[in-house]
């Protein structure tokens, strides 16, 4: 988040740390939202839209007329009739070609990435206009009430645009992740469906240690070369 202050100056960056364990997303983007709202209620140039993109999430343009795509999406956030942009996930891997996992290099361009060849799993997450009582469900992956007409919505793969997913990178990360997110979970009382698949992975790991990380690592990277 610093360096991306430091090389983009021109950006407003705010960031917020949260010293809660518990895992209450959804109210937690409410209140980061109408905070957002109030805070730049002075702007010259108010907010018009809000992202809601994981840091391991990329929005991607992913067809070869790139300038076109990039013109579609920028006609989408300016007409007015338009309050709600619906990205489908693509799952994604830092491998080599031989199948060793890499790190993510200096851009997107000069990392090397295997994709999900067909979307296995529909898995959504949406951007919205500000001020029309839209607000994320848990995981920001649609909204809780939308009663506009459906023509107010786009389907943003349509227009070339995916969200590259990266949630399994490398050991520590996943392990990082799956104690973090058992412990949220454990917080916030929520009931056992809820993060169900972290629950799991948290039961492996403290059964089989880092053998269970690399497995799951492996067995990310496989979904994403096989069709």
């Amino acid at each position: 988040m610093m360096q991306f202050r430091q090389d983009h100056p021109d950006a407003g960056v705010f960031c917020a740390l949260d010293y809660q364990v518990a895992y209450y997303q959804a109210s937690k983007m409410k209140a980061l939202e109408q905070f957002m709202l109030l805070y730049l209620g002075h702007d010259e140039i108010p907010v018009e839209w809000v992202f809601f993109v994981d840091t391991d999430e990329l929005i991607t343009c992913c067809t070869r007329n790139a300038d076109q795509s990039a013109e579609t999406f920028n006609a989408m956030l300016e007409d007015p009739t338009i309050s709600m942009l619906v990205f489908h996930w693509a799952q994604a891997a830092l491998v080599s070609p031989e199948g060793h996992p890499v790190p993510f290099g200096p851009t997107l361009g000069d990392t090397q990435v295997a994709v999900w060849p067909t979307m296995k799993v529909r898995v959504t997450k949406v951007a919205y206009r500000l001020r029309q009582g839209l607000s994320p469900v848990t995981g920001n992956h649609f909204v809780e009430q939308f009663n506009q007409p459906a023509s107010a919505i786009r389907i943003m793969v349509e227009a070339g645009f995916c969200i590259l997913h990266f949630p399994m990178r490398s050991k520590e990360q996943i392990q990082k992740k799956i104690v973090n997110g058992f412990n949220a979970l454990q917080a916030s009382k929520q009931p056992d469906y809820v993060g169900e698949h972290w629950r799991t992975y948290h039961s492996w790991y403290k059964q089989d240690g880092d053998n269970v990380l690399m497995g799951l690592l492996r067995d990310h990277i496989r979904s994403c070369i096989r069709p």
